[in-house]
Parts: C-alpha cells; sequence; structure tokens
C-alpha cells in the first residue's frame, strides 16, 4: 500500500501555494493596475484621434483663408467696375456677381469661425486627454508600488513552500507522484480526496463495490466521474 501521509503532506503544500497565487492574481490593486493601464491606452488613442482631427481643421482652416482672400480680391474688382457704360443687363448681371460674392465671403467666414472654434474645443480635449494621462501615471506609480510591496511580500513565502515541495516530492512514490501530477495538468485539485461515507469526497458520486474493493486492496482509486484519486481514511 501506498504511503499516504507523504502525498497528502505534498498536496497541503501545494493548497499553500495556490492560496498564495490566488491572492496575489485577485488583488485589487493589480485589477487597478491593469484598469489603470486602459484607462491610459485609451487616453492616448484620443490624443492620437485629435491630432489627426486638428490637422483636418487646420487644413480646412487655411483652405478657408485662401478663398476668403481670393474672394475678397474679387470683390474688390467688382466693385470697382464702373457701371458708367454698363446697360441694365449688364449692371444686373454685375449686382448679382457681386451679391454671389458677398454671400461666399459670408459663408466663408463663418467657417473661418466655427473652425476656431473647432480648433479651440480640440485644444481644450487635448489638455483634459494629456492631464488625465499625467494623473493616471502618477496613480499607476502609487499603486505600482503599493503592489511591488505585496508581491515581495509575498513571493518568498511561495519560494519557501516550493522548496519543501521539491523535498516532499522526493518522499512519495513515483507512481503515485506520477499520478497526481497528470491529474494537476488536467486541472484537478485536491487531487486526493477522502472516501466519506461511501462518497467520492470531492464530487459525491457513491463507489460501486468492485471499486471499494480495489480501494481497499490500492488504497486508492481513481473517480469515475471527477477523477479525483480517493483514498480511505
Amino acid at each position: 500500500m501506498f504511503m499516504l501521509t507523504e502525498i497528502l503532506n505534498y498536496q497541503a503544500v501545494e493548497a499553500k501555494i495556490n492560496k498564495l497565487e490566488k491572492e496575489l492574481n485577485a488583488n485589487g490593486t493589480k485589477t487597478a493596475l491593469a484598469n489603470m493601464v486602459t484607462a491610459i491606452k485609451q487616453e492616448q488613442n484620443t490624443l492620437l484621434e485629435l491630432e489627426d482631427k486638428a490637422k483636418e481643421i487646420f487644413d480646412g482652416f487655411e483652405k478657408c483663408k485662401a478663398e476668403y482672400a481670393k474672394a475678397e480680391e474679387i470683390l474688390e474688382k467688382l466693385i470697382a467696375i464702373s457701371v458708367d457704360d454698363k446697360n441694365e443687363k449688364e449692371i444686373a448681371e454685375l449686382n448679382k456677381k457681386i451679391t454671389d460674392m458677398t454671400n461666399k465671403i459670408t459663408t466663408l467666414g463663418r467657417n473661418i469661425s466655427q473652425a476656431s472654434m473647432q480648433a479651440n474645443q480640440i485644444l481644450k480635449d487635448f489638455d483634459r486627454a494629456k492631464n488625465n494621462i499625467i494623473t493616471s501615471k502618477g496613480k499607476h506609480k502609487q499603486a505600482k508600488e503599493e503592489y511591488d510591496k505585496q508581491v515581495a511580500s509575498i513571493e518568498p513565502q511561495i519560494a519557501e513552500l516550493k522548496k519543501e515541495l521539491t523535498s516532499l516530492e522526493k518522499k512519495v512514490d513515483s507512481k503515485v507522484m506520477e499520478r497526481y501530477k497528470k491529474a494537476r495538468q488536467d486541472g484537478i485539485f485536491p487531487v486526493f480526496v477522502p472516501l466519506k461515507d461511501g462518497v467520492c469526497g470531492g464530487c459525491r458520486m457513491s463507489l460501486s463495490a468492485a471499486y471499494n474493493s480495489k480501494l481497499k486492496e490500492q488504497g486508492y482509486v481513481e473517480c469515475e466521474q471527477c477523477r479525483r484519486l480517493i483514498y480511505l481514511k
């Protein structure tokens, strides 16, 4: 019959390691760090989007300015045209051109004003995103320092327990250890569970008479349902 105590000691130590590692992985500070990194990346993406938008607005602004200056020049020339030698139809056509050009200048002026307001808003949004990044980086630094302290406290414990695990493994029967590790690779834990009132201590499935007999002979059997290794207390 295999030595039960050694493998249960091994499993108990691994349970302690799992608990400590779970504490680190489920740490609220670690989650906060991940959230801050996500927030920083989002704001950085916002800055890139604002830069693209600012370029688009600037290009439109410059185009409107150029068209505005050209329209003003044309309007001045139209206004300077003498009507003394013009007939009524020609004067009407000239007035229409002046009106159309005046309307165009008004529209371009409105577009320039709108582009200017959009540019000011982008500057505000840019400053907001930049300040958010600075704030988030500051918070991230503080949280990282706190998390590093927690890791520095827990990791030495895990390291010591892993040393103990290595030492205990040498005392466990190699075949039993092989079965144990195979179960662990399949995500099973705890691997060894006691027989409780004739049922598996893991999934509560009843053992057949044949399995009960094998359990008494071998000292442990694999549960047909959850694949844990059942032992007799």
